[in-house]
């Protein structure tokens, strides 16, 4: 091999001695060549370009695909979001765990050599041991995000499974159909099938074990994306703490454009929203907490405690994981400094305390100061034992959901009202309560506290959209 490469080095150096002048030529077509091969990959075969550039960068390379889960406790409902990144190479894969004691995968698949789905599946076990996944979702049906989905249902117990309304049709380059998955196909449920009635349809064999796997899973809800207008499709999560939506632009958003093929695939992603309800987490950490007081026997009455030697918002506080303890008042002298984050209570003072929904005036401090208490996500909870003799049927207890440095610290938006009557946790304006104005969540008129607005809150998936318009 080396007597050849002597050789052939020798021969070129003959050449370009002999002839200078047409070696010179010849690199230049060489060059002229390559770069014009370049270009025709890079402009017409975006993805095959994308591949090469991720094998030399070493992005294909199985070291360390999957990533390695991190380490500490993993236990879903902390009151944390955690959204975990998982390493497949070129393509995506998105692990998320809710504060409301749920998950989701969001698309799960690579172009990369050397990644293979083990290692994926023995990260995504590491975080999920139970083989359960309360959500699965598809934002679109590109190779690099959906070919390890089928693997994934195979692997673990799907209960919603949230995809694009596209038809799986699976055909070959030329037209052919793949006989195997098709006949597979035929053999779903038929009206579940009808349910994808979009023009569009896809015809990648990636695509059709998905469309396979998911619409053969057995206890699970399948979900297909709402079409708001011709030119996006949504993908819609709504939950009780929290609503997700995927927005995937169409064939029509990009008929609108002057992008060409190859801009049109990489021009947009799909884009992702979150919209969390901190009040319904915030509802169920404390209804949680009754209930277990209830179960150990401990008097849920905070009118049976006495609020100067036996305060209730210590007991209390024991069934609160993590939460801090904000100390009392704050006298004229400013005594008594309470924990960072806390509310420092001004009974001598109401220049910056909460404030009713109409913002005219100040809520007085006397009105919940009976204890205060910190979770760790800074939501602030306060108390008061709300006597009988001024009309209430239970004691009251407001919530500031997302503390009290944050603002605007009012009524309505950030501060909401709940009634306890025998261990259950009812928002102001419910049915059950003892509040008389019924009705004054409303913004404008000067007398509206904002009290029943907790109730609205806590049932209306977009109260907080509109309040955010009107207090800005």
């Amino acid at each position: 091999m080396a007597d050849r490469n002597s050789k052939a080095k020798s021969a070129a150096k003959r050449a370009a001695k002999s002839n200078p002048k047409a070696f010179i030529i010849a690199l230049i077509a060489v060059i002229l060549i390559v770069a014009i091969g370049f270009c025709v990959l890079y402009f017409g075969f975006p993805d095959t370009w994308d591949s090469i550039m991720s094998a030399v960068r070493g992005d294909d390379k199985p070291d360390g695909a999957g990533g390695t889960p991190p380490s500490g406790d993993l236990t879903l409902g902390e009151g944390e979001l955690k959204v975990h990144f998982v390493n497949v190479g070129q393509g995506d894969c998105i692990y998320i765990q809710f504060p409301d004691n749920t998950d989701m995968i969001i698309d799960c698949g690579n172009k990369s050599r050397g990644y293979d789905f083990q290692t994926v599946k023995s990260y995504l076990t590491a975080l999920n041991p139970d083989g359960k996944i309360n959500h699965l979702m598809l934002t679109h049906a590109d190779e690099d995000h959906v070919d390890n989905m089928d693997e994934i249902i195979y692997e673990f117990e799907i209960e919603n499974i949230y995809m694009p309304n596209i038809l799986s049709v699976p055909k070959n380059s030329k037209g052919e159909p793949y006989a195997d998955l098709q006949e597979q196909i035929d053999n779903l449920d038929r009206d579940t099938v009808a349910r994808f009635d979009d023009k569009d349809v896809v015809n990648s064999r990636t695509y059709a074990n998905f469309f396979i796997a998911a619409l053969s899973e057995e206890n699970c809800e399948v979900h297909i994306n709402e079409d708001p207008d011709e030119q996006t499709n949504s993908i819609v999560i709504q939950q009780e703490t929290f609503r997700l939506t995927f927005y995937c632009p169409t064939e029509e958003y990009y008929d609108t454009t002057n992008l060409n093929n190859a801009e049109r695939k990489n021009a947009v992603s799909p884009i992702g929203i979150l919209e969390y309800n901190n009040l319904n987490k915030s509802y169920s950490v404390v209804q949680q907490a009754f209930k277990l007081m209830e179960s150990d026997d401990v008097d849920t009455n905070m009118r049976n405690y006495n609020r100067g030697t036996n305060p209730f918002y210590l007991t209390f506080q024991k069934y609160l994981s993590q939460s801090t303890i904000c100390s009392g008042y704050t006298d004229q002298n400013n005594l008594h400094k309470t924990p960072d984050g806390c509310y420092e209570y001004k009974i001598y003072d109401q220049v910056d305390g909460y404030k009713y929904l109409n913002g005219n005036g100040f809520i007085a401090d006397g009105t919940y100061n009976n204890g205060e208490l910190m979770l760790p996500d800074g939501t602030l909870i306060f108390f008061d034992d709300s006597p009988e003799t001024e009309g209430w049927k239970g004691v009251l207890i407001f919530i500031d959901i997302n503390g009290y440095k944050k603002g605007p610290n009012r009524l309505g938006y950030d501060f909401f009202a709940f009634e306890v009557i025998e261990g259950v946790v009812h928002a102001i304006g419910e049915v059950e309560t003892s509040y008389k104005f019924k009705d004054d969540c409303k913004f404008g008129p000067a007398n509206a506290r904002g009290y029943t607005c907790s109730q609205r809150a806590k049932n209306e998936s977009d109260y907080f959209k509109g309040v955010v318009k009107k207090i800005k």
